[in-house]
């Protein structure tokens, strides 16, 4: 008896090479539910991805908080830790990079989850593989499906 999943293949392109990345989705990652009420941080400051990755996580039961830039997303973050379950962030964006924000957000909360997303998939990749710091960051390549989104999100949470 086979064990059901659903593999999905994303097609990248580095320095004029074509590569894949594979993700394959376990039905109980496919299937969990929102755990708690807890709020997913988004943070990235292109305004209509945002409104997308809102629609897409509330569309499955998770609450979110939005935050258009690293050092405004500190700021929400820092005065309620409690109250993120998650920090879903772009690697590019002003004022404090998603790498930047990631550290701090680790110094104030050691086990906290964070997903970096970005489209410079070597550069980000190159980041995480150097910074120790980083260590417990997932990377989540751009473009992404909601698929792929709610399953790194739940790799994360459950």
């Amino acid at each position: 008896m086979g064990f059901p999943f659903k593999h999905v293949i994303t097609r990248h392109t580095m320095n004029g090479k074509f590569f894949l990345s594979a993700c394959i989705l376990l039905p109980s990652l496919l299937a969990a539910s929102a755990a708690s009420k807890k709020a997913i941080l988004i943070v990235d400051d292109d305004r209509p991805l945002t409104e997308l990755l809102v629609h897409y996580l509330e569309e499955e039961g998770y609450e979110t908080a939005v935050a258009h830039n690293g050092e405004d997303a500190l700021n929400i973050y820092s005065k309620d830790p409690d109250r993120i379950a998650l920090v879903l962030t772009d690697h590019n964006m002003p004022k404090k990079s998603g790498q930047e924000l990631a550290k701090e957000v680790l110094k104030i909360r050691p086990q906290a989850h964070i997903i970096l997303q970005s489209g410079n998939i070597a550069n980000c990749m190159d980041t995480l593989s150097k910074d120790k710091d980083l260590s417990s960051v997932i990377f989540l390549a751009k473009p992404f499906t909601k698929s792929q989104l709610i399953a790194a999100v739940r790799l994360k949470l459950h």
